[in-house]
């Protein structure tokens, strides 16, 4: 008898653990997506239209991807407005701050070379 309730303390506890280490991860994993979010949301406000693609390059280095087709770029991009996506090159830079990992898109005027768009995107 005694030992029945010894052994069943035991598998509660270890329930209880297991549980209670789920349960972090859970709110720390939430915790680092929103924290991300915030931070590029945050990023990508600082990169308003105007700015010119060279202090884009400063702040985020050489983009892993580049768009040059219309149809490329309201493919892999966030925006589908034409009036963006038609006279525009779609710059994408790999985010590696932590995780989740994430995107930033740089939309740039072909002429002038300057930021007309910039956003984010899970990967």
């Amino acid at each position: 008898m005694k030992t029945s309730k010894i052994t069943l303390i035991i598998v509660l506890t270890i329930i209880g653990i297991v549980f209670m280490v789920a349960v972090g991860l859970i709110a720390s994993g939430e915790y680092l997506n929103r924290k991300s979010k915030r931070e590029l949301t945050q990023l990508v406000s600082e990169l308003a239209p105007g700015t010119s693609f060279m202090v884009v390059k400063l702040r985020l280095g050489e983009p892993s991807q580049i768009y040059t087709n219309s149809e490329e770029i309201e493919g892999f991009g966030t925006t589908k407005d034409k009036s963006v996506t038609t006279n525009c090159l779609l710059f994408k830079f790999f985010i590696r701050r932590s995780i989740p990992f994430r995107w930033v898109l740089i939309y740039t005027d072909r002429n002038t070379n300057a930021v007309v768009y910039a956003d984010w995107q899970d990967m």
